[in-house]
């Protein structure tokens, strides 16, 4: 297949169990997944219900993994002598 001229950018058990199941085992003939995670009836099957919104949920696992707050950085150049840029749709445009 010409996709498998590509880089893959998976490591390189993930890489080599994907393509024994996908060329060796023709995995993929037979209906089956090759990806190395569930499929989505089994997916379904183990994940629980969870009434309300997932924000919370990811603001929690956020704030366990993150230092203190800080200032944003200040818009525009980094210095009174940074160019800054042109107003839309910029020079490039005009030349």
């Amino acid at each position: 297949m010409a996709w498998n001229a590509d880089a893959t950018r998976l490591p390189y058990r993930m890489h080599s169990e994907y393509l024994r199941k996908l060329f060796l085992r023709n995995d993929l003939a037979e209906g089956r997944h090759v990806a190395p995670y569930l499929g989505p009836d089994e997916w379904l099957k183990m994940a629980r219900t969870v009434e309300g919104s997932w924000w919370l949920e990811w603001t929690h696992w956020l704030a366990a993994r993150s230092g203190e707050p800080g200032a944003p950085p200040s818009m525009g150049g980094a210095s009174a002598d940074a160019k800054t840029l042109p107003d839309a749709p910029g020079d490039y445009v005009r030349h």
